[in-house]
């Protein structure tokens, strides 16, 4: 999980439009060309069970800060 769900980068266009679309692009691409859509529900279930998964669980969740970082920003 950790090398199929890389952090994406925090874009800063100067529009939060723009910023949001290519983080949601990201994302996108995630689902349509990785394995991450296939091993996540395994994974979650894994990690209510596992700690060291768990904490692994916790560091993905916050890899979606970009797109909070956009949306503050705006």
């Amino acid at each position: 999980m950790d090398a199929t769900f890389p952090p994406f980068p925090i874009p800063d266009t100067g529009r939060v439009e723009t910023d949001v679309a290519e983080v949601l692009t990201a994302f996108v691409a995630l689902l349509e060309h990785t394995p991450f859509p296939r091993l996540l529900a395994a994974f979650i279930d894994a990690a209510e069970r596992d700690p060291a998964l768990g904490a692994l669980h916790a560091e993905l969740t916050r890899r979606r800060d970009p797109l909070l970082v956009a949306l503050t920003q705006a």
